[in-house]
């Protein structure tokens, strides 16, 4: 007769452990890779590119002021516009489409190339397009490709951001207030486009400010929904 000892029997209670956690990253791994659905998309945005988005020491930081009114409906618009979207991106939650980013390369995003603080204009700039432009487009291409969707909010083929230095073509884009002479005409730095065919019509142009001074993501594209029509 052999007497097994408890010492020689496999410890199973961590050998359980061990294949959970195993499942558990893999999975997790999984989802990262994977792509999302509009709502998923949106929230990572936010947890992501924005809601980790530091200011860098504002005693080294250029002062400006801002030289719009305050969007006093803002909130309002947004959620407006949220919900428009989202009526034809994500009918349902069990079978919306996973037609966007995946977290993991959102999260290649941040790390590469918007983990620094920003510090003045010149880093707004840089950051604008990777974190809040491409992500705009991205979303209006998607709702570009449903019939519905192109004629609610007027997309044509598109949107289109440009520098382009077309300062004639602005005027628009100039602040509205009752005296000129006591505001400082804004210098656009970004011009915002709708494609139509082989031509572009000229929605709104912007003046990029310190990051302690506006939120990310959402503002250029809930600009251009409240003048599309």
């Amino acid at each position: 007769m052999v007497l097994i000892t408890d010492d020689s029997l496999p410890d199973y209670k961590a050998l359980w452990k061990q294949e959970t956690e195993l499942r558990r990253q893999a999975e997790e791994a999984r989802r990262q890779a994977r792509h999302t659905t509009f709502e998923e998309f949106i929230r990572a945005c936010h947890n992501l590119l924005s809601l980790q988005l530091e200011v860098g020491d504002k005693s080294l930081s250029m002062k400006v002021s801002l030289t719009k009114p305050h969007w006093e409906n803002c909130l309002d618009s947004q959620q407006q516009l949220y919900n428009s979207v989202r009526k034809f991106l994500l009918a349902s939650e069990e079978d919306a489409p996973r037609l966007f980013s995946s977290d993991r390369s959102l999260e290649d995003v941040r790390r590469i190339h918007c983990s620094q603080p920003l510090r003045s204009e010149k880093d707004l700039e840089y950051y604008e397009p990777l974190a809040v432009e491409d992500n705009v487009r991205y979303v209006i291409a998607e709702l570009c490709k449903i019939p519905d969707a192109r004629e609610e909010f007027k997309l044509e083929y598109g949107v289109q951001f440009d520098r382009a230095n077309a300062l004639a073509d602005v005027e628009s884009g100039r602040p509205d207030v009752e005296d000129q002479s006591s505001a400082r005409l804004p210098v656009p730095d970004k011009f915002f486009y709708r494609v139509k065919s082989n031509t572009n019509t000229l929605f709104t142009s912007a003046e990029y400010k310190s990051s302690s001074q506006w939120r990310v993501f959402a503002l250029a594209y809930g600009r251009w929904i409240s003048r599309r029509k």
